[in-house]
């Protein structure tokens, strides 16, 4: 996730409080997180990711896997008609990922759901997890 400050160094090393100026400003400057945010962890039944995908339907969201990647597309969101974001607090763009998938990944198993605009795809493990080792002999 990125951090912005409201701070910022000018020339000659002093510290800016420009942005504390007009307290207003924040509401009219552009998002600058081009992306949703994200989580990934694991459980017993195998890795989680979750997206947060709000104001989206489950016909704007597209989980695909491919060659041992992993790849989810969102439409982005359309405001009403008649009305404009001046800005807005969440991503409302669209918004493609793709994430390599692990070789230990079962991608016959994955499944996804989308409730309250969070997209939560389970990964699961594969039944054998085991890898061979073997040494080479070197010439």
């Amino acid at each position: 996730m990125r951090t912005v400050s409201k701070f910022s160094l000018r020339q000659g090393g002093n510290l800016s409080f420009a942005a504390f100026n007009d307290p207003f400003d924040i509401f009219f400057t552009a998002h600058t997180d081009r992306e949703p945010q994200f989580s990934v962890g694991h459980n017993t039944r195998g890795i989680i990711l979750s997206v947060a995908l709000p104001g989206r339907s489950r016909s704007d969201i597209d989980v695909e896997v491919n060659a041992g990647r992993l790849t989810l597309t969102a439409k982005a969101v359309k405001p009403a008609p008649g009305y404009n974001y001046a800005t807005a607090g969440i991503f409302l763009g669209g918004y493609t990922r793709t994430w390599s998938l692990p070789k230990t990944a079962n991608p016959e198993g994955i499944e996804a759901s989308y409730d309250a605009g969070i997209i939560t795809v389970t990964i699961p493990h594969t039944q054998n997890t085991v890898e061979t080792v073997r040494k080479i002999e070197v010439h």
